[in-house]
C-alpha cells in the first residue's frame, strides 16, 4: 500500500503509526501530497494526527536516544529527503535500539547521517549570517533562501537572541515564515508574500551609512568576486547591506 501524507514531519510520523497499525509488511511507499496518488492505485491518504505522531516520536526517542532522533528529524528537513530511507532507518532503529550507534558505518545509517549533517551545517551558517531589518511598523524582518528546510532549526536561536522583539524570518523558497510575537513562535505558510517590504526611516538611514562606508573603503582594483564567493556563497549575499553586486560579480 502507498501512503500519502501532507509533507510535514508530524504527518510523516503519523504515517509511520498508521503503517505499523495496519501492518508494516504491507507498506510499499510513502509520498508527500504534492506527489499525490496514482490515478488507479491503492494509495491511502493520511490525516496528520499530533497524538499519533508524538507516540511514534516518543517511542523512537526512548528506544534509540536523542542523537538518533535528531538525525532522523534533520534528515527529514533535508532538501533531498527520501521517505524510503527514513522508514528503513526507523524500522531498523526500533529493532536495534541503542545499538544503532554501533551501526553508523552501515549504509542505511550513513544515508541519514549525511542528510542530517547537510541540514545542520546550513542551519549553523544561517544562525551566523542572518540579519534583520526594521520595517515601517517596527517589526524586525529577515528573508532567507536556504537549500534545506532549516527554519525549524534556527528559530530558537533567534528567540534567545531577541526575546523581547517582534520578528519574522521568511523562507522565500518555500513560502514559509517563522513569526515571533515576543512570547510564542509560529511557523506558517505565507500566501501572496510581499518580497519587498518597506523599511523604517531609521533602517534606511543605517543602510545608507553602511553603503557609503562600503563604497568609500572599497578599492575597485582589488575586487575579486570569485574569491568573495569562495568565502561566502552567493545564496547568503542577500543578508549583506551594501549595494547589489555589479553584473560582472553575478556570473
Amino acid at each position: 500500500m502507498k501512503y500519502v501524507y501532507d509533507g510535514t514531519f508530524s504527518g510523516f510520523l503519523t504515517t509511520v503509526y498508521e503503517a505499523y497499525y495496519h501492518g508494516i509488511s504491507s507498506l510499499e511507499s510513502v509520498v508527500p501530497q504534492e506527489v499525490g496518488h496514482d490515478l488507479f492505485g491503492d494509495g491511502m491518504s493520511v490525516t496528520t494526527n499530533t497524538g499519533k505522531a508524538e507516540k511514534v516520536a516518543d517511542a523512537f526517542f526512548k528506544a534509540c536516544g536523542g542523537p538518533a532522533f535528531r538525525w532522523l528529524y534533520r534528515a527529514f528537513l533535508c532538501e533531498d529527503r527520501r521517505e524510503d530511507l527514513l522508514l528503513d532507518y526507523i524500522r531498523k532503529g526500533f529493532n536495534l535500539k541503542k545499538d544503532i550507534y554501533a551501526s553508523q558505518k552501515q549504509i542505511w545509517v550513513w544515508e541519514i547521517l549525511t542528510r542530517a549533517r547537510k541540514t545542520g551545517n546550513e542551519a549553523e551558517k544561517w544562525k551566523g549570517i542572518l540579519r534583520f531589518s526594521e520595517l515601517e511598523e517596527g517589526m524586525l524582518y529577515a528573508s532567507v533562501r536556504p537549500t534545506h528546510d532549516v527554519l525549524p532549526l534556527i528559530v530558537r536561536h533567534f528567540q534567545k537572541r531577541l526575546p523581547e522583539e517582534e520578528w519574522a524570518i521568511h523562507d522565500i523558497r518555500r513560502n514559509m515564515a517563522a513569526y515571533y510575537d515576543g512570547t510564542h513562535i509560529e511557523i506558517v505558510r505565507v500566501e501572496n508574500p510581499d518580497l519587498h517590504p518597506r523599511h523604517s526611516g531609521t533602517e534606511e538611514e543605517f543602510r545608507n551609512l553602511w553603503r557609503g562606508y562600503w563604497k568609500h573603503m572599497t578599492i575597485e582594483e582589488r575586487r575579486n568576486p570569485e574569491l568573495q564567493r569562495s568565502f561566502l556563497p552567493k545564496k547568503y549575499w542577500s543578508c549583506l547591506l551594501y549595494t547589489s553586486p555589479s553584473p560582472r560579480d553575478t556570473r
